[in-house]
């Protein structure tokens, strides 16, 4: 698990801890960071960035994906016909 090091903005209490703006950095597991920042609580000092890894092999020899077809919207019929069972009218 990456540890990354967070610096409090407000107090708030951290494993029986009374965290301040005035306390110093201190380190905790990168979720436990997240979860705290997304709160308003901490900033990430530093956040270890993994370097993403290299594909092993040759490239691929598939062809590329296919753009999507544009969407159509059903239409009225020439005759202004509906499709399907007719509604009966209550007379």
């Amino acid at each position: 698990m990456t540890d990354v090091q967070i610096k409090p903005l407000r107090s708030y209490q951290d494993g029986g801890q009374i965290r301040t703006a005035r306390s110093p950095a201190y380190v905790v597991p990168l979720r436990h960071a997240k979860q705290l920042e997304a709160r308003g609580l901490c900033t990430i000092l530093e956040l270890e960035e993994e370097a993403p890894k290299p594909g092993a092999g040759a490239p691929s020899s598939a062809s590329p994906a296919a753009p999507a077809s544009p969407q159509t919207t059903a239409s009225e019929s020439g005759s202004g016909a509906t499709r399907g069972r007719k509604k009966k009218v209550a007379e």
